[in-house]
């Protein structure tokens, strides 16, 4: 049987033969080794299940999976966490074409394990192109470490930025349980965001330790979000929900609301957060999506 590492990293794929190798063998190479990597291919028809074949054969570390038809991100997301991660004490999630330099874990590992009322971290990041060369430096800057679970909810409404950066941090494995891990919604990420600062803060690690490839720069916002939301739902879902349609701030404010405000094994405290949370993530988005 498998040895419970203290850390589970989730990468999953979908034809990324061109980028994969490059990608687990970042990881493979981090300062810090106590991990278990979880490979799964979401059914992809070019090499990259054999290109991962090959690592998982040649280090212990990794679990391979692979589906026999393609499930999508979401499905993905909560996969590679179920499988070991929710076993594990922290969990990120990495993908398939992305870069990580060798102290990014050690890094993320650290922050968290000297400060109990962190819910996660993540690092600076910067974008490059497909011979890895450096397109955009980040200038996405944000993190929450305000004690007061009130005020971290009314800071993230006027000041939160970098979602699709944080959802690739470090978090500890009972929040994500918590929040229900990674929820069969569009821009799921923003809303486990807004639901990890009901349970504990956010630090950014004031360094480039990820290497993104990254293709949204059209400005104004309202082009990169269409663009987005277009992209999710051709990719996120196996089978499109019925509520695809809906407004998504509206369908995502509604599933904070239930989850914290509504759920039967909540307090009061939880009950009025998830309600504060819940208008927080609607003034926030309804205004974005409308733009």
């Amino acid at each position: 049987m498998k040895k419970k590492n203290k850390v589970c990293i989730g990468l999953f794929f979908h034809n990324e033969e061109e980028y994969l190798a490059k990608a687990i063998e970042s990881i493979l190479l981090q300062e810090y080794k106590d991990f278990t990597l979880v490979l799964l291919d979401d059914d992809s028809s070019d090499s990259s299940y054999k290109i991962a074949e090959k690592f998982k054969d040649s280090d212990n570390r990794i679990i391979l999976i692979k589906n026999d038809r393609r499930t999508g991100y979401s499905e993905s997301y909560r996969k590679t966490f179920n499988l070991i991660g929710k076993d594990a004490e922290y969990f990120a999630w990495a993908s398939g074409h992305d870069l990580h330099d060798k102290y990014w874990l050690k890094d993320l590992v650290t922050a968290l394990d000297e400060d109990e009322t962190l819910a996660m971290a993540y690092p600076m990041n910067d974008r490059i192109d497909e011979n890895d060369k450096i397109i955009k430096e980040n200038d996405i800057l944000y993190e929450n470490l305000i004690n007061s679970n009130a005020l971290r909810l009314l800071n993230v409404l006027i000041h939160g930025k970098g979602f699709g950066n944080m959802i690739y941090g470090l978090f500890r494995s009972n929040y994500l349980l918590e929040c229900g891990i990674y929820r069969k919604l569009l821009v799921a990420d923003t809303v486990l965001i807004f639901e990890v600062l009901i349970l504990g803060k956010i630090k950014q690690i004031k360094k480039i330790l990820w290497h993104r490839r990254f293709y949204y720069f059209e400005k104004p916002k309202r082009k990169i979000i269409k663009k987005m939301i277009n992209r999710q739902k051709k990719n996120m879902f196996s089978s499109q929900p019925s509520y695809i349609n809906i407004p998504w701030p509206l369908v995502n404010s509604f599933f904070i609301l239930i989850k914290w405000s509504l759920g039967k094994k909540r307090n009061l405290n939880h009950r009025i957060l998830g309600l504060f949370c819940s208008i927080a993530y609607l003034m926030k988005y309804f205004k974005i999506r409308n733009m």
